[in-house]
């Protein structure tokens, strides 16, 4: 009795343990690296606008398998609520994926003016959010986003010019053309590549910014790019004292594994930068700003 109790034992602390590894390995991906589809930002062109204007709407959909270039059909909804999907103002449209759906004044015919007046009341603004509803391998999709409807409109998108690779003693910059990838190979892979956001001055309207980096897991094979948080490495490519993180303006990438020390991983990636206006700080609910871009490109670290 006492070997078939310590035998069971042994089994529950063997099963214990494989789950506790198999949970540990998922929980140890960080966020910043996507393997399944997810939704990183909605756009909308412009965030305030008068009662009437047009508008623009993009998605950004991140994950291993995702094709930036896909055509899968993005349903637009005005008035949604995330939790409840039946419960919407205005469906706007379909488009596929890569493509920006854009809506004319005549948006607004459809939409009683007195229940515009109606919500608003005493304000001067309104606050509408939008939802973005895709499926993508199966797997549906949804993220919201809050349009400002105002008679002042200020609040503008910040605007993401370029970024700007640095490993060795390269220094590339990626614009926003057609072809928008950077390759690696051979002798030319370094240990690390800092990325930096080149942004367009807006002044006032976009003087405090939120910056996320992300990136896929390869395409191929089974690498992953890690950011790299080493003081030494951080100022070796981007000078003394300067910073750098997942949520900073610059970033730096390491290609061989989470400490440095693993084979290169090789494989294709998509890297993702998405800018916000920083809301924190703003004293009122007036003052809030929406303002939001992004910007991705293909990384390539070949093995030939």
């Amino acid at each position: 009795m006492r070997h078939t109790m310590n035998t069971v034992k042994f089994i529950v602390s063997a099963i214990v343990f494989i789950l506790a590894v198999s949970c540990g390995e998922s929980d140890m991906t960080p966020g910043y690296i996507a393997k399944q589809p997810k939704i990183l930002a909605l756009k909308i062109t412009n965030p305030e606008i008068r009662n009437g204007d047009a508008f623009s709407l993009n998605l950004l959909v991140a994950g291993q398998s995702v094709d930036q270039n896909m055509t899968n059909e993005v349903e637009w909804i005005l008035g949604a609520d995330l939790n409840d999907t039946s419960n919407y103002s205005v469906a706007l449209g379909r488009a596929p994926y890569n493509q920006t759906f854009t809506l004319d004044e005549t948006i607004w015919d459809t939409i009683p003016q007195d229940s515009i007046n109606e919500l608003m009341g005493d304000r001067t603004w309104i606050d509408i959010p939008v939802m973005a509803k895709v499926v993508v391998n199966g797997t549906t999709l949804r993220g919201i986003k809050t349009l400002r409807m105002t008679e002042m409109p200020a609040g503008m998108n910040p605007v993401i010019r370029a970024v700007t690779a640095k490993y060795g003693t390269e220094t590339i910059t990626i614009t926003r053309n057609e072809n928008r990838i950077l390759t690696l190979a051979g002798d030319s892979i370094p240990d690390n590549f800092a990325l930096t956001a080149n942004m367009q001055d807006m002044g006032e309207f976009n003087d405090k910014l939120i910056y996320q980096w992300s990136v896929s897991a390869a395409r191929w094979g089974e690498g992953e790019l890690y950011i790299n948080s080493e003081k030494k490495d951080i100022e070796q490519l981007l000078g003394e004292n300067a910073t750098a993180a997942e949520y900073r303006e610059s970033v730096v990438f390491s290609t061989q594994g989470e400490d440095g020390d693993d084979p290169v991983q090789f494989g294709e990636y998509d890297i993702f930068l998405v800018v916000r206006d920083k809301k924190i700080d703003s004293s009122g609910r007036e003052e809030d700003r929406f303002g939001l871009d992004f910007f991705h490109f293909t990384f390539i670290l070949s093995d030939h």
